[in-house]
């Protein structure tokens, strides 16, 4: 499977992310990387909306927010948002409105195109690379997720998320249970993901 990702990332170019230096701080493992890109797509969007809101009397939860989306930004080496995004925290740390108010909706419009444009990139690699259908995800693979998560077995926990988001799901609920593992696996939610899975 890596070897398709290899050929997938070739080539493609996405404004304002650096996407060589991205695989590289990844450890060169492109399909780890084109997955955290995934995640944070996905979780930056629900964190947009809450810069939206800013006002003079919210800048320590202001503060809070764009410290996180500075560290993803910089981690997936979208470099000049994760810039704008220090600047801004500097700024909310300072209790500098102006600056504030004049910068975030700048970062908020710079975010949104990064997303798009990674919604389009993420897309053409999914047409070009469909993955294989399966009915549901395996029953044991979700056993050894839990136990993984039970031990903090880092390793186990990649392995079993690699084998569960190999195939594409007949059930879009599936598909959804999928993504959702992958965000909670990435910010190590672990007794959550166990908890949701003992469920099923």
């Amino acid at each position: 499977m890596k070897s398709n990702t290899i050929s997938l990332l070739h080539g493609k170019e996405v404004a304002g992310l650096n996407i060589t230096k991205g695989i590289k701080n990844f450890g060169g493992n492109e399909e780890a990387y084109i997955q955290v890109l995934r995640t944070y797509a996905t979780n930056s969007r629900k964190v947009l909306a809450k810069l939206s809101a800013v006002d003079k009397d919210s800048m320590d939860d202001y503060e809070i927010v764009i410290h996180g989306i500075k560290g993803s930004s910089a981690s997936i080496c979208a470099d000049s948002l994760a810039s704008l995004a220090k600047k801004l925290e500097v700024a909310a740390k300072a209790g500098d409105w102006t600056f504030i108010s004049g910068q975030n909706k700048q970062f908020i419009d710079e975010a949104g195109e990064l997303i798009e444009n990674l919604d389009i990139m993420l897309a053409s690699i999914d047409s070009e690379s469909p993955k294989p259908a399966k009915d549901k995800p395996d029953s044991a693979l979700f056993r050894k997720l839990i136990t993984s998560c039970e031990t903090y077995d880092m390793g186990g926990v990649d392995a079993a998320m690699d084998e569960i988001s190999s195939y594409c799901y007949e059930n879009e609920t599936d598909n959804d249970l999928v993504k959702w593992l992958h965000e909670n696996v990435e910010q190590m939610n672990f007794s959550e993901i166990v908890e949701r899975l003992s469920d099923m």
